[in-house]
């Protein structure tokens, strides 16, 4: 056995290598918008909710850093808003989320004479 071996033995290398700033940053800004999303569920996701969940998340945290970023071409970011758009529009379709004004109610007869039941 050479003394490579034994040292690599010894000091193993890290399962995952050290995250940079920006990293960390994009990691709690996912984790922010998970939990705005699931607090608008207001319930603990499913399976395919939280595929759908993941999904919007990803793609809303990739349109938030293309915005931000002067490589990044005006078509780049407009397909982007476009796939974020899409995937809000399957988790609200999925998890059954009404959006927009609520129905008004019905007048009861009640209500109209002014009585109460």
């Amino acid at each position: 056995m050479s003394l490579e071996n034994i040292e690599s033995a010894t000091n193993p290398q890290p399962a995952n290598p050290p995250i940079t700033e920006a990293q960390y940053r994009a990691v709690k800004r996912l984790r922010a918008i998970r939990r705005g999303y699931q607090r608008q569920l207001k319930r603990k996701p499913n399976s395919a909710e939280k595929a759908a969940l993941d999904r919007l998340c990803l793609m809303q945290l990739r349109w938030e850093v293309a915005i931000h970023d002067p490589k990044c071409t005006s078509n780049d970011i407009v397909r982007l808003d476009n796939c974020a758009r899409r995937a809000r529009l399957d988790f609200e379709r999925i998890c059954a989320i009404v959006v927009g004004p609520t129905p008004k109610r019905q007048a009861t007869l009640s209500s109209i004479m002014g009585t109460r039941p």
